[in-house]
């Protein structure tokens, strides 16, 4: 057997001690003529090239080969397998959690704590993570707050989507085929052109089709993507790479599942109508990228340009509605930073970012006999943030290393809404100005061993309310954390662990709930707690074999007063909220959303080597995820119970690598899983789903 064969990454949680684990930060090449070490893996994430073990951080990877043979077409899929990691449903896309910490404000409304960057662009909304991924290179989740190392702010963490790079080497690309139940069907396909010694283009595709999981059509999919990057790349000084990306989503949407369906196990059927044409949501996105090595550093310029639009039509939880979601959004954003060179004595990197967007969505009631009123309501939202960042890691001995960062941002916001006009028209303005800094400490053991330890500070701007008005306090995070990184048993061992507290002051939470004059949106602000740790191990038992488990552990809780009203509640209001309302509950000591106490995940995989160079892999992940609340209120029915799932691939392989087909079962114990709950309605994970991929490389 002559090729290299590099599985996958795979990710397991185990269930045992107050100590979370990591994703699989690593994977194992397995063929005889590596002997079953483990492979490095090489990131960009920390805003150097170096390998994961020396990143002095809570770090994971997805690579391509797992997305593509597994047909991961979500965010939700792919991350699926990380420790530490929720991704919690919507209205309109997904939204990613890092410990406990995302955001359930609507989009334009206020920031996420998890900065979601596609090939280093930040957008606001979430449909790009229902789209379904193609041409993927990897992706990299950071952990914790990275306002002193990136250009958009991120108090949880940040999660990276990389596509691939033109190269210039030679013509190459992929054809990639996909069928599976509920007539799942999807195409991808890539080619790599260089134009000439200094100029390639790469072009990329996608579409995707599904039908939908609830009994009126709706959690379905169906959507197209297309991706041109071209490469300009004189010599080894200068590097300038162009982008455009279009992608597309179509359907019926999301949909939900009354409380009494889901308490009686009819977890995908909602007695919601299926008229309405669905949604209809177009984005493109404009960017560059410029690299240019210069004196002791390299300038790096990122300027990107984002437009969105959409309508809507149908009806979730229980109400109808048909606009414009979003009628437009535009973002501009510019990152500019300079950085030392790899190897530099002392590591550092400065720069300046600006992001500005304006969005406007418009809606109006869908009558079940598919009538549109004539009332509307309507929300104008437009931010503005411009900082300068700044971090440095100074040599104190051949072994011992210090960290320091720095970022100032300024940051302003305003909304207008109605609902409906000329009656109630609000205006709302908010204007912060923060600083965050980092200080860490790192100690290379052995050359095979990093202690590394932390304290940063994040913080997430205010917002504000286009129904009313009322603005969002801004809040604050200062966070602790310590690990350890190492190889052992002749880099056939891989154990990482790390352990972090969080101090939250005004943590920014949503309560939607309805009266008997209508809807209500209101924002909140309370205090909050996160700590717990991270625990991985990787192994290569055999030549041909890999394992790899991970523990995760995480407690939250609002440690002030919070009044919000659960939806259904019939009972006496709590004292402290009484003036609020007469149904509201104090959520003092209550754990926060999406946070599971315990996580549990491991994979197995094995090669089987044939005769004439082919190869078979057969792989299987399990999860396990404790019970956690998938809203801020509306308890007992946010209540997601813990469960117990996984997915399970087989993969025959060419002898020259060029051929695969793969068999895939995701979910293979059909849990219905809650991602999120809305005034009685919750929104359903994937059921379980099979199927089969077939790619071909050239």
């Amino acid at each position: 057997m002559t090729h290299l064969f590099k599985p996958p990454c795979l990710t397991l949680t185990l269930l045992a001690s107050a100590i979370t684990c990591a994703f699989s930060q690593a994977h194992a090449q397995t063929s005889p003529e590596n002997s079953g070490e483990i492979e490095t893996i090489i990131v960009t994430s920390s805003k150097t090239v170096k390998s994961i073990q020396e990143v002095p951080a809570s770090m994971a990877v997805v690579d391509e080969e797992q997305i593509s043979q597994a047909a991961r077409v979500s965010a939700s899929d792919i991350l699926s397998n990380v420790a530490g990691v929720e991704v919690q449903g919507a209205a309109r896309g997904q939204v990613i959690a890092i410990r406990g910490l995302g955001s359930d404000l609507p989009p334009g409304v206020g920031e996420s704590s998890v900065s979601t960057n596609y090939d280093e662009v930040y957008s606001i909304r979430a449909e790009a993570g229902l789209l379904g991924f193609y041409d993927l290179d990897r992706v990299e989740v950071m952990r914790g707050p990275q306002g002193t190392l990136y250009g958009r702010n991120a108090t949880a963490g940040v999660v990276n989507f990389i596509s691939k790079d033109p190269t210039l080497d030679e013509v190459k690309g992929h054809v990639t085929g996909s069928l599976g139940n509920y007539s799942f069907k999807r195409a991808e396909g890539a080619i790599n052109i260089p134009l000439s010694d200094t100029l390639a283009v790469r072009v990329a595709a996608t579409g995707v089709g599904r039908d939908g999981y609830l009994s009126n059509g709706h959690a379905d999919m169906s959507g197209d993507g297309q991706r041109i990057k071209l490469l300009y790349q004189p010599n080894d000084d200068l590097r300038i790479l162009a982008g455009y990306d279009r992608i597309h989503l179509g359907g019926m949407g999301s949909g939900g599942v009354e409380d009494s369906n889901w308490d009686a196990g009819l977890y995908f059927t909602t007695a919601d109508p299926d008229i309405g044409d669905g949604q209809d949501y177009t984005a493109d996105k404009y960017y560059l990228k410029a690299d240019w090595k210069l004196g002791a550093g390299t300038l790096t310029i990122l300027p990107s340009y984002q437009e969105a639009s959409g309508t809507n039509e149908g009806f979730f939880g229980g109400r109808g509605s048909s606009g414009y979601d979003p009628k437009n959004v535009e973002q501009n954003a510019l990152e500019i930073r300079y950085a030392s060179l790899p190897g530099a004595p002392v590591e550092w990197v400065f720069g300046y970012y600006h992001y500005d967007y304006e969005q406007y969505t418009e809606a109006f009631e869908l009558n079940t006999d598919g009538s549109v009123a004539d009332t509307a309501e309507f929300s104008n939202n437009t931010g503005d943030s411009d900082a300068i960042f700044a971090q440095a890691t100074f040599p104190l001995s051949d072994d011992w290393r210090l960290t320091t960062g720095a970022r100032y941002t300024k940051d302003s916001r305003k909304a207008q809404g109605t609902a409906p006009p000329p009656v109630n028209l609000y205006t709302g303005v908010r204007e912060d100005n923060f600083f965050d800094w980092k200080l860490g400490i790192e100690h290379n053991v052995s050359e095979d061993t990093l202690l590394f330890a932390q304290a940063a500070t994040g913080f997430r701007p205010g917002g504000v309310n286009p129904f009313n008005g009322d603005t969002i306090v801004p809040e604050d995070l200062l966070s602790y954390e310590a690990g350890i990184k190492t190889r052992l048993l002749d880099n056939r061992l891989q154990l990482n662990s790390s352990l972090f507290y969080y101090d939250y002051e005004d943590f920014q939470i949503v309560d939607f709930f309805i009266t008997a004059t209508g809807p209500n949106l209101v924002f909140y602000n309370a205090d909050a707690t996160n700590w717990g740790g991270e625990f991985e191990l990787l192994a290569a038992p055999t030549e041909y074999s890999t394992l790899n488990l991970s523990l995760a552990y995480l407690n939250s809780e609002i440690t002030s007063d919070l009044c919000l009203n659960p939806f259904g509640y019939a009972g006496e209001a709590d004292a402290t909220c009484a003036a609020l309302s007469t149904t509201a509950l104090n959520f003092n000591g209550e754990r926060l959303p999406h946070s599971p106490e315990w996580t549990l995940k491991g994979g197995y995989e094995l090669l089987l080597e044939g005769e004439g160079g082919w190869y078979v892999v057969p792989r299987l992940d399990i999860r396990y995820v404790s019970e956690q609340y998938v809203a801020p209120s509306n308890q007992p029915a946010a209540l997601q119970e813990g469960y117990l799932t996984g997915d399970f691939t087989v993969t025959w392989h060419s002898a020259d690598d060029n051929l695969s087909v793969s068999a895939f079962v995701k979910n293979i114990a059909d849990e219905a899983i809650k991602t999120a709950y809305f005034v009685g309605y919750s929104i359903p994970g994937a059921p379980r789903e099979f199927g089969i991929t077939a790619n071909y490389r050239f």
